[in-house]
């Protein structure tokens, strides 16, 4: 029986806190990437001529295909014996995406996919790895020749990128904890730049209501229901940003 992931998509608008890492990414997948995995069904296209600034982000490319090889190969008594937090801590954050890969849908090659695009308009593109055209499972930028981790996403922190490069993002944790938040990358690609923010965050103590915010000039205020579902409304136009967005997504193995 194949392995199953979750790929559960959320509601597209955006969030808060995106995990923001100095650091040049890690063998995400650890030393013990099996040998069922290291055949030629798994190559990376390169057909034809590579996108821009393919050079600088092959090595993180092949990591994905291997992760990909592990979603795709790897059965249930497999997982039964591997404990989620040391494929979380061991093999970075897409071994993370394997350890919530105990339900779901079977995945296959086909539902690999990356693109290679200047989101900020700095002339360097961003390395986006993503399933199909539409659901983003991390971002890259190139720091001192080197790929970056800006931020990765999952069903509780999903992320749209609009045609102008804007990422949207919701956070969501419980069902009275919600964020969407609006960032563009920073010019010279080492972080994402927060923009604007509005959300639900928690209970009043008292009353028991929903607290809900928004934020102006960088100040966070207190808003009504109805200010926060017009924001919503809002935010909808975005659900669909990156499907629309013209990026062009590559398959990440041969046909």
């Amino acid at each position: 029986m194949k392995n199953k992931l979750i790929f559960t998509i959320a509601l597209s608008c955006l969030l808060t806190a995106c995990a923001v890492s100095n650091e040049t990414p890690p063998n995400m997948l650890g030393p013990s990437t099996p040998e069922s995995i290291e055949n030629e069904e798994y190559e990376v296209v390169t057909e034809g001529t590579p996108p821009d600034g393919f050079a600088n982000y092959a090595s993180v490319i092949e990591e994905y295909r291997r992760f990909a090889g592990y979603a795709i190969e790897f059965d249930d008594e497999y997982y039964a014996q591997v404990d989620d937090l040391d494929l979380w801590i061991n093999r970075g954050w897409m071994g993370g995406l394997i350890a919530e890969a105990k339900v779901g849908r079977d995945v296959i090659k086909e539902d690999f996919s990356y693109a290679i695009q200047d989101l900020n308009g700095s002339g360097s593109p961003e390395l986006i790895l993503a399933m199909g055209d539409s659901v983003v499972q991390a971002i890259f930028s190139t720091v001192e020749n080197k790929p970056r981790l800006l931020a990765d996403f999952n069903a509780k922190n999903y992320c749209e990128i609009d045609t102008t490069g804007m990422l949207y993002i919701q956070s969501t944790s419980g069902a009275s904890y919600t964020t969407f938040a609006s960032y563009r990358i920073s010019q010279n690609g080492d972080e994402l730049v927060w923009i604007d923010e509005f959300g639900a965050y928690g209970h009043d103590m008292d009353t028991l209501e929903t607290l809900y915010f928004k934020t102006v000039g960088g100040v966070k205020q207190n808003i009504t229901i109805n200010e926060f579902e017009e924001l919503c409304n809002q935010f909808s136009d975005v659900s669909h940003s990156t499907r629309n967005s013209k990026i062009k997504f590559i398959s990440l193995f041969d046909g």
